[in-house]
């Protein structure tokens, strides 16, 4: 590979979805050439790809498809299989590398890598059998919650009583667990990062994530934050950014408790849906700030320049949607071109809008009927 990618250069990227069709519109803005492969032929990403693939699954075969017509390989999915990952890495140059997904995949891989460098997570302890779950509870203690190592499963119980033992007991022996202590939320936030492959890392502007019943509703971005957060979490993200070997933009997710602890929630290997908020904020889309770090350009000094909020439309929003994009002329709505049985949580797009005075810009937000912030 040369010191950098040159425009001309051909891209595989691995995995689709909208976050993979903007980040290849954006490759195309810069001079790239792509290549893409995906599982569902409905798949919006196709609609930005220059040349494309549809694959039962994500296996060494089906990758190589596009590794072997490509300059480079990327990846924008997790249903990958990391020794299939790890083959194609020793043939062809996956520039994300593999160590990232591999713990995005796995609970307990990813709490021993961070708790290894002296990061602040939730109590935790594997869990494969019975006694181990009693010692787990009699370490942690009550509430907790016990969940798959493997990230992904809809499978897991939350223990607030020895009541609620019975229930584990039922999973346990169907895989490896993890039971972590059970914190009361107060607030969430995604800090992404870029890193080159000189080993240059650029934090990025800390956002201020909702969620509703486990799903992300909205997200902003503000001038003004708590600096010893702000800077504690910056921290964080540079020292896990020294500590791994990725070349990439990647995302931190972080919950603060109502006791005022701050945890590392997870890593996000890649772009975050959250980050989105960013091409309002700060100028420069997310997707900008990946495909320059993986191709070894540089990276520009990201900053917020104004207050900025991203409202995620939902199906059973978008009538609202729809009345207030008749009303709103300054704010920025963007809406998928998938098959509605495509969408992603029966998500249809979203809404970006800003202001130099954060109230203003929450009074806007909670005016609304759907979309309430903090």
């Amino acid at each position: 590979m040369r010191k950098y990618l040159e425009p001309g250069s051909i891209i595989g990227l691995i995995g689709g979805g909208y976050e993979s069709y903007l980040l290849l519109t954006q490759a195309h803005k810069m001079g790239f050439k792509t290549r893409l492969a995906v599982v569902d032929q409905n798949d919006e990403a196709i609609l930005a790809a220059d040349e494309y693939v549809v694959v039962d699954n994500f296996n060494y075969e089906n990758i190589k498809k596009v590794a072997e017509i490509s300059d480079i390989l990327m990846f924008e999915t997790l249903e990958l299989d990391n020794d299939d990952l790890v083959r194609i890495a020793n043939e062809f140059p996956v520039i994300q590398g593999t160590e990232l997904v591999s713990m995005a995949q796995d609970r307990y891989l990813e709490r021993t890598f961070l708790d290894g460098i002296n990061i602040n997570i939730v109590p935790f302890q594997m869990v494969v059998s019975e006694d181990d779950l009693q010692i787990g509870i009699k370490n942690i203690g009550y509430p907790c919650v016990l969940r798959p190592i493997q990230k992904g499963i809809d499978r897991q119980v939350v223990l607030n009583s020895e009541g609620d033992i019975a229930e584990a007991k039922v999973i346990i022996g169907q895989g490896a667990y993890i039971l972590e202590a059970s914190v009361d939320v107060k607030q969430e936030f995604t800090i992404m990062a870029a890193k080159r492959a000189n080993g240059k890392i650029h934090v990025f502007p800390m956002i201020n994530d909702q969620y509703q019943n486990g799903i992300l509703k909205s997200a902003s971005v503000f001038i003004k934050n708590d600096p010893r957060v702000e800077e504690e979490v910056q921290r964080v993200v540079a020292k896990v950014a020294q500590s791994i070997n990725y070349i990439g933009v990647f995302g931190i997710q972080f919950i603060i408790s109502d006791n005022k602890n701050l945890y590392v929630k997870q890593i996000v290997p890649g772009l975050a849906y959250s980050a989105n908020v960013y091409e309002l904020a700060t100028g420069r889309s997310q997707f900008e700030l990946h495909l320059r770090a993986i191709a070894n350009w540089p990276i520009p000094e990201v900053f917020p320049l104004t207050n900025t909020s991203i409202l995620r439309i939902m199906k059973e929003q978008k009538e609202e949607a729809l009345e207030l994009l008749q009303e709103k002329s300054q704010w920025k709505f963007m809406f998928h071109n998938a098959d509605d049985s495509f969408t992603y949580e029966d998500e249809v797009g979203y809404i970006l809008l800003s202001s130099s005075e954060e109230d203003f810009l929450r009074n806007n937000i909670n005016n609304t009927k759907s979309w309430k912030i903090d």
